[in-house]
């Protein structure tokens, strides 16, 4: 419906090129709960403490998903949460929110320019009440991901 939504990524600096290193990673796309936003729960940098080895604590996921080497992390703001505004209704509805994953799953796969096959299309993981979204886009847009992961999920699958 053309509603502005905030994706964060996290992508380094490789030889090859950004977008080469994109494509060669599995894409996954991480929803957020209905407390929180993607930043506070999927990239939550510095932390204030000490790592074990005496440098500064970091509790980002996006961050710790890219430094594998083979996922590349993204994290969409449900509408009304963190970057993205709410719409017009000022409510979160589950089929709002479904169709908002199902256009950012699209974009990430445009944005990896491969054709469009189930193996290039991105995971989904979704957490607490974005699990319940993950859930509801798996059964109404199975073609829309290739995986699917449900995290501290409120509804029994």
């Amino acid at each position: 419906d053309g509603h502005p939504l905030a994706v964060y990524t996290i992508e380094g600096n490789d030889e090859t090129g950004d977008a080469q290193q994109r494509n060669r990673r599995t894409p996954v796309l991480l929803l957020h709960g209905r407390t929180w936003s993607s930043v506070s729960v999927y990239h939550l940098a510095g932390g204030g403490g000490r790592a074990a080895g005496g440098g500064e604590e970091d509790r980002s996921l996006l961050r710790a998903l890219h430094e594998t080497g083979r996922v590349q992390p993204y994290a969409v703001d449900f509408r009304g949460f963190g970057g993205t505004p709410k719409d017009e209704s000022g409510f979160v509805e589950p089929l709002r929110c479904v169709s908002d994953a199902v256009s950012v799953l699209n974009w990430i796969c445009e944005r990896r320019d491969e054709s469009g096959s189930r193996d290039s299309r991105p995971a989904l993981l979704g957490w607490s009440h974005g699990a319940l979204i993950a859930q509801i886009t798996a059964q109404r847009h199975a073609d829309a991901l290739s995986k699917l992961i449900l995290y501290g999920s409120t509804y029994n699958p």
